[in-house]
Parts: C-alpha cells; sequence; structure tokens
C-alpha cells in the first residue's frame, strides 16, 4: 500500500473535492500583555485556537462548468457539514468564503481555494429538557404503588393456605429459563425457596427486598454499552416473566401456592422494569467533549423492546382483577384491589411515557453506524483511524463484530460507528 491509498476521498457535504494541495494551522489563543517599564511581556493562554482547513481544489474535465456550479451551490449552502478531510478522516465543519481563478491559458480549469474551520458542540448555554429525571420521577411513584398492590394482594389470596414446595417448584420452573433472573434472586435471598418463605411469613419485609433483586446487576454495569445491552436483556426477561405470571394467574383452577407463584414472577417482573429504567435514565441526551454516547441503533432497539414490555405490563394491571385467579377469591378482594391495580396500570403508563421520550432523547444524540469493508487484514485501530480519524472507536469495532483479535481484523463486511 502506497502512502496515497492511506488517503481519503476528500468531499464536503457529500460533494467530492478534487485538491491539488490542503494545509491548516494549529495552537493556542494567547493574549499578549505588555506593561510599561517591563521587558518581558504577560502571555494569558486563552484556549486552543480555531482549526481552519484550507484546499487548493482544482474543476477540470469535459464536466468542469458542472463540477464548479455544484461546489459552489454547496459552499453556499446555510449550516453546518461533514467535511472528509484526506488526513483527518470525518469532521464536522463550517464552509468560509472561498474564491475562485480561471486562465485562459489552462483551458477548461477553474482553481477554488477552499476553507474550513471546525464546529464546536455548542456556542450558548441550550436548555435540555430533564428528561431523566421524568423517568426516575416516575419510578418511584411506580415502586410506592406496586410495593401496596403486591402486599394487598398477599394479604388477600389467602397465602397461609400456600405449600412452600408448590409454590418453589413453580417459580424455579418459570424463572430456570429467564436470562439473570436465578442470579438476581441469589443477590437478595439464600435461595427461591428462602425467598418464597420470607414471602409467606413476613410479606410486607419480603416484598421490598423482592423488588431490589436486580439492583446489584446494575451496579455492576461497566459503561454505555454494558447499559445498553443489559436493557435490551432485560426487556426480553419482563416480557418472559409477565407471560408466566399472566398464565398462573389464568389459571380457572388457581390454588392459593398458584396465586402466591403468580404474584412474585409479577414481582420479579416489575423488579426488573424498575432497575433497567433507573439504568436507562443515565443514559446522556447531549454530546460533549467528555460524554461518551451510545449507538444510536442500539438505543433504537432498546426503546422498542421497553415499550413493548411497559405497555403489556400496564394492560395487564388494567384487567388484574378480572384474571380467574383474582375473580375466583371471595368477595371484597377484587373490589378492594381494583384501585390499587389501576394506580399501577397508571404509573407503568406514565413510566412508558418518560422512558420512551428520554431514549429519543438519547438516540438522536448517539452514534450513526455504517458498513464498510477493509481492503486488507489490519489492526483495529489502524482501521478506526483510517476511517474516521478516531482510533478510540478500535475497541467499538471489536466489540460489535466479534473480532477474534484486535490486531487482525479480517476483510469482511463491518460495522463501524461514527459521529
Amino acid at each position: 500500500m502506497s502512502w496515497k491509498d492511506r488517503l481519503h476521498d476528500a468531499s464536503f457535504k457529500g460533494q467530492p473535492i478534487k485538491w491539488l494541495a490542503s494545509d491548516g494551522k494549529v495552537g493556542r489563543r494567547l493574549a499578549e500583555h505588555e506593561f510599561p517599564q517591563r521587558d518581558r511581556p504577560w502571555v494569558e493562554d486563552m484556549g486552543r485556537m480555531i482549526r481552519p482547513f484550507s484546499f487548493t481544489a482544482v474543476c477540470c474535465g469535459d464536466k468542469w462548468l458542472e463540477e464548479l456550479n455544484q461546489l459552489l451551490a454547496v459552499i453556499e449552502s446555510p449550516g453546518e457539514g461533514e467535511l472528509v478531510h484526506p488526513l483527518f478522516g470525518r469532521l464536522t465543519v463550517s464552509a468560509r468564503p472561498a474564491s475562485w481563478s480561471m486562465n485562459l491559458e489552462a483551458g477548461g480549469r477553474v482553481d477554488v481555494q477552499l476553507e474550513f474551520i471546525e464546529t464546536g458542540d455548542l456556542l450558548f448555554p441550550v436548555p435540555v429538557k430533564q428528561t431523566a429525571t421524568a423517568v426516575r420521577d416516575a419510578g418511584v411513584t411506580l415502586l410506592d404503588r406496586v410495593n401496596a398492590l403486591l402486599a394487598e394482594t398477599m394479604a388477600q389470596i389467602d397465602a397461609v393456605k400456600a405449600r412452600v414446595a408448590d409454590v418453589t417448584g413453580m417459580v424455579n420452573g418459570a424463572i430456570s429459563g429467564v436470562a439473570g433472573a436465578v442470579d438476581a434472586v441469589l443477590t437478595v435471598f439464600e435461595s427461591v425457596q428462602d425467598m418464597v418463605e420470607q414471602v409467606l411469613t413476613l410479606p410486607a419485609t419480603a416484598i421490598g427486598k423482592l423488588l431490589t433483586v436486580f439492583e446489584v446487576a446494575k451496579l455492576r454495569l461497566g459503561g454505555l454499552a454494558d447499559a445498553t445491552k443489559w436493557g435490551l436483556r432485560q426487556g426480553q426477561a419482563i416480557r418472559q416473566l409477565r407471560a408466566r405470571a399472566k398464565a398462573l394467574f389464568g389459571r380457572s383452577n388457581s390454588t392459593p401456592s398458584s396465586r402466591v407463584a403468580g404474584l412474585l414472577l409479577k414481582g420479579l417482573a416489575l423488579a426488573a422494569t424498575l432497575s433497567v429504567a433507573d439504568a436507562l435514565a443515565g443514559l446522556p441526551v447531549q454530546r460533549g467533549v467528555s460524554v461518551e454516547v451510545p449507538v444510536a441503533a442500539d438505543i433504537r432497539e432498546v426503546r422498542s423492546t421497553m415499550q413493548v414490555a411497559l405497555w403489556d405490563l400496564a394492560s395487564d394491571e388494567t384487567g388484574f382483577t378480572q384474571t380467574p385467579a383474582i375473580a375466583s377469591l371471595p368477595p371484597p378482594a377484587a373490589t378492594d384491589l381494583q384501585p390499587m391495580s389501576y394506580a399501577a396500570s397508571q404509573a407503568l403508563i406514565e413510566l412508558h411515557r418518560a422512558l420512551g421520550g428520554h431514549l429519543a432523547a438519547v438516540e438522536s444524540a448517539g452514534l450513526q453506524l455504517q458498513t464498510l469493508t477493509p481492503v486488507s487484514v489490519l489492526p483495529a485501530l489502524v482501521l478506526a483511524y483510517q476511517a474516521h480519524g478516531n482510533a478510540a472507536l478500535a475497541d467499538e469495532i471489536v466489540s460489535r463484530n466479534a473480532i477474534a483479535h484486535p490486531l487482525f481484523v479480517p476483510v469482511q463486511p463491518l460495522q463501524v460507528a461514527y459521529e
């Protein structure tokens, strides 16, 4: 590979730039203060200077006039745009006024002097809606209402007649295939049987502990990538736990044991909901110099999964007192539970709205994905720098594409995140 092969094809806002020379400037902005009777000035560092990127471009060939008109139109178009720099890859810039010149002796050729400057993230403070606060507030409300609903349901379903072995068997069978559920239970209780025994003997205290079983897993998350993947897995786990709880409450021949088992699965689904909502509330809704942002496509998938899961939970709460297991209880059990069930469904709907709005804001600030195929086997660091001028994206390339070794990225279509 020659040195020219390492250069990117230059363009601005998608318009190719045929360039002959390129230059730029870097450095610090300095304020030089001179004082009477002082031989040495005081130099004040005002921060890094604006980085200009200059090109001597040319429009030539059979379509030189069309190329010139297209290039000038792009330069005059409003707003910032993406510059693909031959050395530095993709940059967000604004175009300064350009100049062009034509010499009749040169034939069909026009030289164009272009200059671009990097664009900052924010020129002035901009108010940002506190979407994360709305998610956390909705989570607190849901926790209060769910805690009350589960405790009251335990008091109404004649739990003293439930058999520990039967309940344990049903819960074990239901959660064994749900990713992370058994491990989550074991972070708070000694075993599934211990959880059942505590719920039956001290329901108020045990239900409070039950709703925190996924907190340890949340605290172990290592960053945005972990939070995003965990959110997707939790969304799927919520749907599985909810479906299995619904099946137990839907039995026409329900028993105290099956009701308690269904209630525990319902509690686990809601515990997972509370934990994942709090974790996702920590995702950033704005880009910044030192702010890591997730990939927009990943957030879109998490948002879709969580929206479906929350809506299903809210729908179940709306008809909870009409399920065979609850409707068959002696009066006035269903009547007493109806207001609490309705309040819980409204809290779930509010969390559905708040989390959807927050994840939409996170997605709009997220990184985009593109597919590229390297021309040869390369280290991930080199590929990331060649693709976007940012070697820090190497770990993301390795993780997203399941690369066996970061020094040997194979020649195959790869998904690469970029700003």
